[in-house]
């Protein structure tokens, strides 16, 4: 075999690993959004890096340099997905601290005081379409007419038929990631839709071997009474 036919052979075997992984996720969940840029990019580094092996460990046959390739993506893998599976335990680990964390700022501090609500139950039925929320999910939480912040919830999972949260008498918004709605003083549901879509960075990640993520974009509520 020729140099140019052992690069040929060995890139795609680095791309096959990502081709698999795109079919499997197309198969069982036609509906998820195709990917963007970032994911053509990492399979992209992976052919690279199939060719570069597969040359480097001198194969000489068609098979030897297709396994040679299939082999390379893995180093990358487990790199990213070792850095995820970090990630995800600071956030963890972030959120208990947040819970045990007496409920009163510092000088420093630049994020409102979060106070514990008393009042009524209302009951957010979230509509997600696109992808999954972010591992950091998505915050609620109200605000009063002073602007003081009160302590709401954390939409996590975009299955979750609904979520229900205390309302503080005096609160007068409902924020929602970084959205403001003004909250009816009767309201006792509310319909949530939010968009969302891939990035390149995220779907960069993912072709990597990290998790998914989408960034989230358009967010409405309508109330019920």
């Amino acid at each position: 075999m020729t140099y140019r036919a052992i690069l040929a052979c060995g890139a795609f075997g680095g791309m096959c690993p990502s081709i698999a992984k795109l079919a499997s996720v197309y198969s069982t969940n036609p509906d998820a959004p195709m990917p963007v840029f970032g994911a053509y990019l990492a399979m992209g580094l992976f052919a690279f890096l199939g060719g570069g092996i597969a040359l480097g460990f001198g194969a000489r046959e068609v098979k030897a340099a297709i396994i040679a390739g299939i082999a390379a993506p893995g180093i990358v893998t487990n790199i990213v997905s070792g850095a995820a599976e970090r990630q995800d335990e600071d956030i963890r680990t972030t959120a208990l601290t947040l819970f045990a964390t007496p409920a009163y700022a510092q000088v420093q501090e630049i994020k409102p005081i979060l106070i514990e609500a008393t009042g009524r139950v209302l009951t957010i039925t979230p509509q997600i379409t696109g992808g999954q929320i972010g591992a950091s999910g998505l915050e609620i939480t109200f605000e009063n007419a002073s602007g003081m912040t009160f302590q709401g919830t954390t939409l996590y999972n975009a299955k979750a038929p609904f979520v229900q949260v205390v309302v503080p008498d005096d609160a007068t918004v409902l924020v929602i990631g970084s959205k403001k709605f003004p909250l009816p003083a009767d309201a006792s549901d509310a319909q949530l839709m939010v968009e969302t879509s891939p990035t390149l960075g995220g779907d960069l990640l993912w072709a990597l071997g990290g998790d998914r993520r989408y960034a989230v974009g358009n967010i409405t509520v309508t109330f019920g009474h």
